[in-house]
């Protein structure tokens, strides 16, 4: 599990060079300029994740599926926050 937390960790500061990555004791919190990406708990391989507003939501992050499922949806957050700052309109949510 802590090789895929640092991966993640990995994967969204190399998004854009305005993405930052805050790690305290407790969580790590990704911005990207002022708008929030993600704040992740860990809790061994237990996570808990709020992506943008959205409500927080727990995920076990012990393989590649469950990195592959929250990279996808920090991604999309992040697409979607760099449409907003472009001033051209997100793109649609896909199922």
């Amino acid at each position: 599990m802590r090789g895929l937390y640092h991966r993640l960790l990995a994967f969204v500061s190399a998004l854009h060079d305005d993405v930052r990555v805050e790690e305290s004791d407790v969580d790590v919190r990704v911005a990207f300029g002022e708008h929030a990406l993600c704040r992740v708990v860990p809790y061994r391989e237990l996570v808990h994740v709020q992506i943008g507003t959205e409500g927080t939501w727990e995920t076990r992050l012990r393989d590649e599926q469950g990195f592959r499922v929250l990279a996808d949806r920090v991604l999309r957050e992040f697409v979607a926050t760099a449409a907003r700052r472009a001033g051209t309109d997100p793109p649609r949510r896909l199922p």
